[in-house]
C-alpha cells in the first residue's frame, strides 16, 4: 500500500512537471537555444576537437534514442510503464538536441564563412535554428524529424570527412554527402525494426524531402556558398609594407581604420593611399586541423570602371600546413596597382572561397601615415 501511495505520489509531481513543461516549453527551450548558441560561440574549440567530437556524437547518439523510443511507443511495440511515464519528453529532447547541433553548425559555419560570399548559407541555418523553435509541431512529424537529422548528418560529414582525408575538394565534398545519405539509410534501417508501418505510409516524403534537401545543399556548394570548412581566416588585410623580424614573426605596416571600415568593410572598403612607385602587400592567416594540407591562392581583382565588373589581375599559389590555433600566414605582393577598387579572394586550389577583402587603392603625392603591428 505505501508503495502504490508514493509512486501515485510520484506520477502527480512528474505529471505537474510536464503539463509546465506543455504551457512554457517554447519559452524554456528558445531560452536554453539562445544560452547554448552564446556558449557555443564563445567557448566550442576547433571543429578538429576532441571535445567537439564528444559532444557532437553524443548530440547524435541522444536524438536517434529519443526518435527510436519514440516511434516505439507511438506504434505500442514498446509498453514499458517508465518508458510511457517519460514518453512526452522526448519530443523537447529531439528539439533541445536539434537546437545543440544546429548551434554547433551554426557557430563553425558563421566562423569560416565570408558574409559577402556565404550570407544565403547563414540565412539558412539562422531560419533552421529559428525554425527549431517556432514549429515545434510540424518537427514532432517523423519526416521533418528524419529530414532535419540528415541535414545535420550531412553537415557535420562536410566537416569531419576533410579531417579523416587530410584534404579538402569536390570529391571530398562529393563523398561526405554519400556518407550522410548510407546514414540516413541506416537511420531508416533502425526505425523501421519498430515503426515500418509508419515508415511505409510516409515512404515519399521520407525520401523526397532529405533527397530535395541534399540537393540543396549540393547548389549551394557548386554557386560557391558554401565555405570551405574546415578552413577558418583568423586575420586578413592590406599593408604597405610586409617582412619577417629576427624571431621569425610577421610585421607589417598599415593605415588605421575607421570603426565603419573595420565592422562594415562591406559597405565601407579600407583604403589605401599609395605612392608612386609602392607595393601592396596582402597578408591573411588560415587555421586548418593538423591533418589538413592544401595549397591557398591569393587572387586579386580590380573592379573594371566601364563593365562593372571584376577582373582577374594576379593569382598567387602557396602551400598551407595545419595546426597553428593562430593561422597559416602567407602574403603575396602587388608591385602596381593602378587608382581604384580592389579586392583578393583567399582561396582553396579549386576556387572555393575562404574570405574576401575589398579596398581602395588612391593615388598621393606623400607618404601615408602607418603604423607597425606584429601579425
Amino acid at each position: 500500500m505505501a508503495g502504490i501511495m508514493v509512486i501515485n505520489k510520484i506520477s502527480k509531481h512528474w505529471g505537474g512537471l510536464l503539463s509546465l513543461l506543455r504551457r512554457h516549453g517554447h519559452h524554456i527551450s528558445l531560452m536554453m537555444c539562445l544560452t547554448g548558441f552564446v556558449l557555443d560561440s564563445t567557448f566550442l574549440p576547433s571543429i578538429d576537437h576532441i571535445a567537439t567530437q564528444i559532444i557532437s556524437v553524443c548530440y547524435f547518439g541522444i536524438a536517434i534514442i529519443a526518435l527510436f523510443f519514440s516511434q516505439a511507443i507511438t506504434t505500442n511495440k514498446i509498453r514499458a510503464p517508465w518508458l510511457l511515464l517519460i514518453s512526452p519528453l522526448f519530443p523537447l529532447i529531439i528539439q533541445f538536441v536539434f537546437g545543440g547541433l544546429l548551434s554547433v553548425v551554426f557557430v563553425y559555419y558563421f566562423r569560416s564563412a565570408s558574409l559577402s560570399v556565404s550570407w544565403p548559407l547563414i540565412l539558412l541555418l539562422g531560419a533552421l535554428m529559428a525554425g527549431n523553435e517556432l514549429w515545434r509541431k510540424r518537427l514532432e512529424q517523423l519526416e521533418f524529424q528524419v529530414t532535419v537529422l540528415f541535414l545535420l548528418f550531412l553537415f557535420f560529414s562536410i566537416f569531419t570527412i576533410p579531417l579523416f582525408l587530410g584534404s579538402i575538394g569536390t570529391m571530398t565534398f562529393l563523398l561526405s554527402v554519400l556518407v550522410s545519405i548510407g546514414m540516413l539509410w541506416l537511420l531508416l534501417l533502425l526505425l523501421s525494426v519498430v515503426a515500418f508501418g509508419a515508415l511505409k505510409k510516409k515512404i515519399y516524403r521520407l525520401f523526397l524531402m532529405p533527397f530535395f534537401s541534399a540537393l540543396l545543399v549540393v547548389g549551394l556548394y557548386f554557386a560557391n556558398i558554401l565555405p570551405p570548412i574546415p578552413l577558418v581566416t583568423r586575420a586578413d588585410g592590406v599593408f604597405h609594407s610586409l617582412a619577417r623580424n629576427v624571431s621569425g614573426e610577421y610585421v607589417g605596416s598599415r593605415e588605421d581604420e575607421t570603426w565603419r571600415q573595420r565592422y562594415f568593410s562591406l559597405w565601407y572598403p579600407p583604403v589605401y593611399h599609395r605612392f608612386p612607385g609602392e607595393s601592396i602587400f596582402f597578408y591573411s592567416a588560415v587555421y586548418a586541423p593538423v591533418q589538413l594540407h592544401t595549397p591557398i591562392i591569393h587572387l586579386w581583382q580590380y573592379r573594371d570602371t566601364a563593365s562593372g565588373r571584376w577582373v582577374d589581375a594576379v593569382r598567387v599559389e602557396f602551400p598551407m600546413s595545419g595546426g597553428r590555433e593562430a593561422g597559416y600566414r602567407g602574403y603575396s605582393e602587388k608591385q602596381y596597382a593602378p587608382a581604384g577598387s580592389w579586392r583578393v579572394l583567399v582561396e582553396t586550389v579549386d576556387g572555393r572561397t575562404i574570405s574576401r577583402k575589398k579596398f581602395v587603392v588612391v593615388d598621393v603625392d606623400s607618404h601615408a601615415l602607418t603604423r607597425q603591428i606584429a601579425l
